[in-house]
């Protein structure tokens, strides 16, 4: 039988430390799971609350429509933590839909500073609510894995110069606009609406020319009728990628 080969000076010790923490480590995982329970069951709470005062005599509005735990659920990058931190802690702004104030409160509205005749730098907002903060950050990383057009979106920002924490907050801030259309008209997140960037092209590519100031009158003959250099020129394409959720 072969000899063991001898232990390096004070693994044991460190072996020693390792089992004395695994039941601390083990402990600490249960709580994690019974606090993870625990927040399934107050987010489920919520939103049959609501599906309650819908279904109500003294409400006016529809019995079938989604709850904001719902909306915000659908929405990528979104889970328990991040839906429940939003909640929490902007909640309010989410029912008076103020989108400057919730770019604010979650750091994602750059700020300005001057000082006299000095060239304006701009900066990565401070002063916001960190908790909030955290759960964009963590909603912006999961939703560029997990969604083809927030990766494109991220790719694009990258491919500008940003670094990725700035670009991370750019996907977060185009979502929170989802956000509040979603909540607004009380839909989930549909990811057939939000077209990628390389049809914004072919549209802008492949349509004819109308006249840019030729209204809501897209494809008519009336519209293509303007006589060159007597009006501004630009495509149906242009038309259409002005109406999505792109840049």
């Amino acid at each position: 039988m072969p000899a063991r080969s001898p232990l390096a000076p004070g693994v044991r010790g460190v072996v020693r430390h390792i089992l004395a923490l695994l039941p601390q480590l083990k402990l600490l995982l249960e709580q994690l799971k019974q606090s993870e329970r625990r927040l399934d069951r107050l987010l489920q709470r919520c939103a049959q609350k609501s599906r309650d005062a819908c279904q109500s005599s003294l409400s006016a509005r529809p019995q079938n429509e989604h709850s904001d735990v719902e909306i915000l659920r659908s929405l990528p990058g979104v889970g328990r933590i991040v839906c429940a931190t939003v909640l929490a802690e902007a909640h309010g702004v989410l029912l008076q839909d103020n989108r400057s104030t919730l770019r604010a409160l979650g750091g994602i509205a750059p700020v300005t500073r001057r000082s006299g005749k000095a060239y304006p730098v701009v900066e990565r907002r401070r002063a916001c609510n960190r908790r909030v903060a955290n759960a964009f950050s963590h909603c912006g990383r999961t939703a560029v894995q997990h969604d083809l057009v927030c990766r494109q979106h991220y790719a694009r920002l990258r491919r500008r110069g940003h670094g990725h924490a700035r670009a991370v907050r750019g996907v977060v801030d185009r979502l929170l606009d989802v956000a509040l259309q979603m909540l607004k008209h009380r839909t989930l997140y549909d990811p057939a609406r939000r077209r990628p960037l390389h049809t914004v092209k072919l549209l802008k590519e492949e349509q004819p020319p109308v006249c840019a100031d030729a209204g809501s009158g897209i494809g008519n003959e009336a519209s293509t009728s303007c006589a060159p250099g007597t009006q501004k020129q630009t495509t149906q394409g242009d038309v259409l990628a002005r109406q999505l959720t792109l840049d």
